[in-house]
């Protein structure tokens, strides 16, 4: 009889110490995913304020299709300004004109290069220039001034986390421009943009703007053009 007990208090106490492992193991993976999700900004909020997008130039290939399958032109982009070693001065710029409801047919960007223009010292780099000038590369050569613009910033960490602030901006946009309040305080007439402009500060941040003004001077994209 005392065996059994003792026995049966082994049995208890080993139940009880894999339970238990296995709670703090769990509790464990639930900070770790907790911290992850924290680094990525999943539970960081986006916020949207007037500011403007800087005067510059741009040169930018048409894209229709799937949103999802964008990525292709934004590594081409990054691989001539690597190619020029242009780093430093020329980012990643991507203009969409079509809302998420839009058939993938019919889709519409334009993705490239942007190169702010501060002063009238500012030159576009002549090598990359020429090779947008060449028809065969499919590049076309846009400016624009400074315009008003609704904006917003992301840092980014990796991949997941522009992912989750490309989803956040828009999710918060969508919503502010619902907001009667919202578009009477920055003079904003309907619900619908025209275009919304993601600039890739290299492998620090994500900016978002939507232009107030001058929308008409940024839809490049050519089906644009054959509408008029």
């Amino acid at each position: 009889m005392f065996a059994f007990r003792v026995i049966l208090l082994l049995g208890i106490s080993f139940a009880m110490y894999k339970f238990y492992g296995l709670s703090a193991g769990l509790l464990g993976l639930a900070i770790s995913l907790g911290k992850i999700l924290y680094s990525l900004g999943y539970m960081k909020s986006v916020k949207i304020f007037k500011s403007s997008i800087s005067k510059g130039t741009i040169f930018t290939k048409d894209y229709t299709g799937s949103y999802k399958n964008i990525y292709i032109a934004f590594q081409e982009a990054e691989t001539l300004i690597h190619k020029f070693h242009l780093q430093n001065d020329y980012k990643v710029i991507a203009l969409y004109f079509d809302p998420e409801t839009t058939p993938d047919n019919k889709k519409r960007a334009c993705v490239g290069i942007y190169k702010k223009i501060s002063t009238a010292e500012d030159k576009i780099d002549l090598n990359l220039e020429d090779f947008c000038k060449e028809p065969k590369n499919g590049f076309k050569i846009s400016n624009f001034e400074s315009t008003p613009a609704l904006y917003a910033t992301w840092d980014y960490v990796n991949n997941f986390s522009m992912l989750i602030g490309i989803k956040k901006f828009y999710a918060e946009l969508h919503d502010s421009l619902k907001n009667k309040y919202f578009r009477k305080n920055y003079k904003i007439e309907s619900e619908e943009v025209k275009v919304c402009i993601e600039l890739y500060e290299s492998n620090s941040s994500l900016k978002f703007y939507v232009p107030l003004s001058q929308q008409e001077s940024f839809l490049i994209h050519d089906n644009f053009k054959k509408k008029e």
